[in-house]
């Protein structure tokens, strides 16, 4: 795979008209973001593997997985260079997924040996190319990834899922320079109006203290009800225009 489809010279990785990307941008004032699902350092080794086999991997087999890590990196680097080459890049996103409600997949240990060098040099990249957003998705309780990785680059996480014990008041306190998103509990919407009034409060405090875009812990259940979905949406767009976050 590495050598047949992962190949960081291959010229036609991007087809893009750029005059066009260009006009869209000034007409529209909208940001480049770069990375989504499903591509991260723990994340897309991951996707290839399967969680089972990459978390064996790392006893078994720790070369292949820093040698993957480490081309996948060198792999992305080089589509972003030719991207910043063109536009301006404001965001890099990395879709990790690494931890559950019991916290990291792996140890803080292994996070810094395997993954964190990859960290480095997509930190680098954002300054050389001047990125402002170094973002990580990644589920469950994320208590032992944010303090590391925001060691290595990282300045904005999400979604803080509230079910795996994440307090986002609690994250603004230790860490009040990071860009948080998410943290709204997503059970509320299946419960009563002042269920969700409780998570509005909540948006309404963070928002107080800036570098937050309040949004539901994840993606929306299935037993949501539409009226409360509804309700909070609007509420909290009252809020992101009150605060000028808009």
């Amino acid at each position: 795979l590495k050598e047949e489809r992962l190949c960081p010279d291959d010229p036609g990785r991007i087809v893009q008209d750029w005059d066009a990307f260009r006009a869209r941008l000034r007409a529209t004032g909208e940001a480049v973001q770069i990375g989504d699902f499903p591509w991260g350092v723990f994340g897309t080794a991951r996707e290839l593997m399967g969680v089972e086999e990459l978390l064996v991997s790392f006893c078994t087999r720790p070369a292949m997985i820093k040698d993957m890590m480490q081309h996948l990196t060198t792999l992305w680097i080089s589509l972003w260079e030719r991207v910043a080459e063109e536009v301006q890049i404001d965001q890099i996103h990395i879709w990790e997924d690494m931890s559950g409600k019991q916290g990291s997949l792996i140890s803080p240990k292994m996070v810094r040996e395997f993954m964190m060098p990859c960290y480095d040099r997509i930190a680098d990249f954002c300054r050389s190319a001047g990125v402002r957003l170094m973002s990580v998705d990644t589920d469950g309780d994320c208590s032992e990834l944010v303090p590391i990785m925001m060691e290595h680059g990282v300045n904005y996480f999400l979604p803080f899922e509230v079910q795996a014990g994440n307090d986002i008041l609690e994250y603004r306190r230790r860490y009040p320079t990071l860009g948080i998103m998410g943290g709204l509990d997503k059970r509320a919407l299946a419960g009563t109006r002042a269920d969700v009034d409780i998570e509005v409060a909540r948006a309404a405090e963070m928002l107080e203290f800036g570098r937050y875009l309040p949004g539901f812990d994840h993606l929306i259940p299935p037993d949501a009800r539409w009226d409360n979905l509804a309700y909070a949406a609007q509420e909290i767009k009252k809020l992101c225009y009150a605060s000028g976050t808009q």
